[in-house]
């Protein structure tokens, strides 16, 4: 079980994207916070420079002053200082925050003067990692930290805050606090058969086991329906070489993303870009055209390309129309149709829109005409994407939407409960079930961290920005 967290070392981050802008804020925390931020801090009275003391600090008040290069009594910065006395604070250990002008060159000054003040170098994600193992949050709730950050829309955030409020942590309590009643009531049972056996309630006991199934097949269900909302719609732009892919691409994002060139077969690798449309997050894919090749490294993005056909939540299949319809594309499309799909036909601008390809650009497949070149009919394929995800949105009446790492566990555990329910009515030995109950109730306690290995912390936590 992991509970608390005890480390002497202090450590120090800029908390703030890099870039100029008003405010960039440096973050320090640990046993000598307070010790390194006075050190460097002076306010000004009388054209003199004072240093605060210890024994007047005032907790959680912002104090105006100035940043001084100790060794070479140099003003770096005006500033903003505020002290946070553990366990009142984020990390629940002694935290300073400087808050000084944002540009690269001061907040690494300052940043260098904290480390060489006694300090170290704050990991991805460590001021959170921090504030799970003191216990200030659970492990739903850290991991809702960079959801919140990495929302992109107002139902993803929402899903964030859900997670961030400590909904799911309660769920899961609520359903281990359940198994632990079940398991304590079998082994009084197997322990004290006398005494126990005309008040043990089978009946009651399979209620409770599909109460939590049902809780847990909806918080699945949740996921199945919701999860792209949060980690967003996978699309994937798929067809020939010189199809017109990467200019597709460059056209949906609005830059130059994807180096367009005449030459069949230019794009050897997958370029994914984020964009939102209509409140719907997506992540597009710009892929290898798909054809029989002999070249080697192009081979192996075909393959890659095919792989991503299976992730997809929509492929745009994407044919060019200036050219003879040959065999193969019909292949390819025959493959395509066994996925959600929007059959683009690209170049309008060299054929007109009245060209003949047989059955293939039937009204039954619904091709959409473009020209990515002129940007002719790029809205229209937008609106049709965002049509199509409308209407296969399926909508919760929760935000409670678990993550990718909670989703897996909630499998496992639904799993084991489905199997417990199966065996009570197969009248299995009751004793046997113990052993699935305490599996159980293991897996409640890794969902919201507390029996949680550390390489799975180590990956939660690198997936954080430093500082955070």
């Amino acid at each position: 079980m992991i509970n608390s967290f005890s480390n002497n070392n202090t450590i120090a981050a800029i908390s703030t994207p890099p870039g100029n802008g008003g405010i960039g804020i440096i973050r320090v925390s640990g046993f000598n916070a307070f010790d390194i931020g006075l050190s460097l801090f002076k306010r000004k009275a009388d054209k003199k420079f004072l240093s605060l003391k210890m024994e007047a600090l005032k907790y959680r008040y912002l104090y105006h002053g100035f940043i001084i290069d100790p060794h070479l009594e140099f003003v770096i910065d005006e500033v903003l200082i505020v002290f946070m006395k553990s366990p009142y604070s984020y990390t629940r250990e002694d935290i300073v925050e400087i808050h000084s002008h944002s540009g690269k060159f001061v907040l690494d000054k300052i940043l260098s003067l904290v480390l060489n003040s006694g300090s170290e170098p704050a990991a991805p994600g460590e001021f959170t990692k921090r504030a799970f193992l003191n216990g200030r949050i659970d492990l739903t709730k850290a991991e809702s930290v960079m959801d919140i950050i990495n929302s992109s829309s107002e139902a993803s955030h929402r899903i964030a805050a859900s997670l961030s409020s400590g909904e799911l942590k309660e769920k899961i309590i609520e359903a281990r606090n359940k198994l632990i009643d079940i398991e304590a009531n079998i082994i009084a049972f197997v322990d004290f058969p006398d005494d126990i056996d005309e008040y043990f309630d089978h009946s009651l006991f399979l209620k409770t086991i599909n109460e939590i199934k049902k809780e847990i097949g909806s918080l699945i269900l949740n996921y199945d329906n919701c999860h792209q909302v949060r980690d967003g719609y996978k699309i994937t732009i798929a067809g020939p070489p010189n199809a017109g892919k990467s200019s597709l691409l460059n056209k949906l994002i609005s830059k130059e993303r994807a180096i367009v060139t005449s030459i069949p077969g230019t794009t050897r690798d997958i370029i994914e870009e984020a964009l939102n449309l209509d409140g719907f997050p997506l992540v597009l894919s710009d892929t290898a055209g798909i054809r029989e090749t002999d070249n080697e490294i192009e081979k192996i993005g075909v393959l890659k390309s095919r792989e991503l056909l299976e992730k997809s939540d929509l492929i745009i299949f994407l044919i060019d129309g200036s050219e003879p319809f040959y065999p193969e594309t019909d292949k390819l499309f025959q493959e395509i149709k066994n996925y959600p799909f929007i059959l683009v036909v690209n170049k309008i601008d060299l054929f007109g829109k009245d060209v003949s390809r047989g059955t293939f650009l039937t009204e039954k497949n619904q091709p959409l005409y473009i020209s990515a070149k002129e940007n002719k009919g790029i809205d229209e394929l937008k609106n049709k994407i965002v049509h199509y995800f409308g209407k296969n949105f399926t909508s919760s009446d929760s935000y409670l939407v678990p993550n990718k790492r909670q989703y897996s566990v909630l499998k496992k555990l639904n799993s084991k409960v489905s199997l417990i329910s199966s065996s009570v009515n197969d009248n299995y030995d009751i004793e046997l079930i113990s052993y699935d109950l305490k599996t159980c109730i293991d897996l409640c306690s890794e969902i919201i961290g507390e029996l949680v290995s550390p390489d799975i912390l180590d990956r939660v936590f690198s997936n954080f920005c430093i500082g955070k």
